[in-house]
């Protein structure tokens, strides 16, 4: 059984995805990169899976495994900033929140006409 593509092709495909990945790299562009890996990973696994010979079956064993505990760690890392994000974050003073209530600290009515 022969690989899909040729090694040279892989190894293009290999270095494309790293020039990609240093020239777009930022906070916005992270998730993109990592969905365009995904195939590229793919493509890793079948050609060295394809001429692993003998060791082809555990191979594929081990690699899918360590997918599986990636998948699982990226989720719960996922939950865990969701959680995060949820969280009311401390105010800090001179915040609109805090200037109110500050000025009110003494017991007096900020509004004389109302008392």
């Amino acid at each position: 059984m022969q690989c899909f593509w040729s090694p040279v092709q892989v190894c293009g495909l290999i270095i494309a995805y790293i020039l990609t990945a240093i020239k777009f790299w930022s906070d916005e562009n992270k998730v993109m990169l990592g969905y365009l890996a995904i195939p590229l990973w793919l493509v890793i696994m079948l050609c060295v899976i394809a001429n692993a010979g003998a060791l082809r079956l555990p191979l594929a064993v081990v690699i899918l495994a360590l997918i599986a505990m990636g998948i699982y760690t990226d989720s719960k890392e996922g939950a865990n900033a969701q959680k995060q994000a949820k969280k009311p974050a401390l105010e800090s003073p001179g915040t609109y929140s805090s200037i109110i209530t500050s000025s009110n600290t003494y017991g007096t009515n900020s509004c004389r006409g109302l008392s």
